[in-house]
């Protein structure tokens, strides 16, 4: 199973928090894991796959993904040591990270996205995405 992610978030005055938003995945999800969390102006999805993959577009879409499901290929970044794809995916489609920037990297035998809704723009967007990842931390189940 993939491990986990937490997120240390500290800003400004506030004390550091800890946050975590992931659930392993049921069914043909099994061996998944997955997370969401919403604000009034931001909605992050975090998933990750059971095992390597090559192909973005499967693991935004999961074990659901059907050939000719694409994502879009924005830029290739390197933040903390991880060497990750940031990816548009197209607004409408069938994975709740439709009209997200996700950035998307492997570790091991797992590859691990992270995205939040396009809202702002696509620069904007991948730099939230950008700083997030700065903070990630991968934990053992």
């Amino acid at each position: 199973m993939p491990r986990s992610f937490v997120v240390y978030v500290q800003h400004g005055l506030t004390r550091a928090c800890r946050i975590t938003i992931v659930c392993p995945g049921t069914g043909a999800w099994r061996g998944w894991v997955e997370g969401t969390t919403q604000s009034w102006n931001a909605h992050l999805v975090v998933q990750a796959s059971p095992k390597p993959l090559r192909n973005d577009a499967k693991l935004v879409y999961g074990p659901d993904w059907r050939p000719g499901e694409r994502v879009r290929p924005l830029a290739r970044v390197t933040i903390g040591g991880k060497r990750a794809h940031a990816v548009l995916v197209p607004s409408g489609s069938e994975t709740v990270f439709g009209d997200h920037v996700v950035l998307i990297w492997t570790v091991a035998r797992h590859t691990y996205g992270i995205g939040f809704h396009n809202f702002t723009g696509l620069r904007q967007t991948l730099q939230l995405d950008e700083e997030l990842l700065r903070h990630v931390v991968l934990v053992e189940p």
